[in-house]
């Protein structure tokens, strides 16, 4: 048997083991298995948008966005690297780029009321008060229990 035939079973394995250990909040073990994963295919967005959560649960902002970046590049429509990438901005206090990942992320799924909320809160701390009121009434509208309405 060939290297190329093992190094399916061994990157799902990978990706599986890594999101095992990402529920335990084993983050470091679990970066390590989406690592692992990453040299198997790097051209698998999976692998860069786990690793990324992980590092971002680590307060590892950016090199999340590193991995958020590179998830987007080969899967742009992936809504949850962006809303990934835009937690990481937040925390960086980059709340522009929060803004512009938040509603990609909404865009791509229009029932993601979090990312609306998210998109809301930034453009409060920009203080662009009323384009954060219509970001919460959009969150309200497709998610009439969101707790955007604490924020209104």
């Amino acid at each position: 048997m060939t290297d190329e035939r093992h190094a399916v079973p061994v990157y799902f394995a990978c990706i599986s083991r890594g999101k095992l250990f990402y529920n335990e909040r084993k983050y470091k073990d679990a970066i390590d298995m989406f690592t692992h994963a990453i040299r198997i295919d790097p051209t698998d967005a999976t692998a860069y948008l786990w690793r990324g959560a992980s590092f971002n649960l680590l307060q590892i902002h950016h090199q999340a966005i590193l991995d958020f970046n590179r998830s987007i590049h080969i899967n742009p429509m992936c809504s949850s690297s962006f809303h990934w990438r835009g937690d990481s901005y937040r925390a960086l206090n980059h709340y522009d780029k929060t803004f512009e990942s938040m509603t990609e992320s909404a865009r791509l799924d229009p029932s993601d009321a979090v990312s609306l909320n998210c998109a809301g809160q930034a453009l409060a701390r920009l203080n662009r008060f009323s384009e954060a009121v219509e970001m919460y009434n959009l969150s309200i509208r497709v998610e009439p229990h969101a707790y955007a309405y604490n924020n209104r």
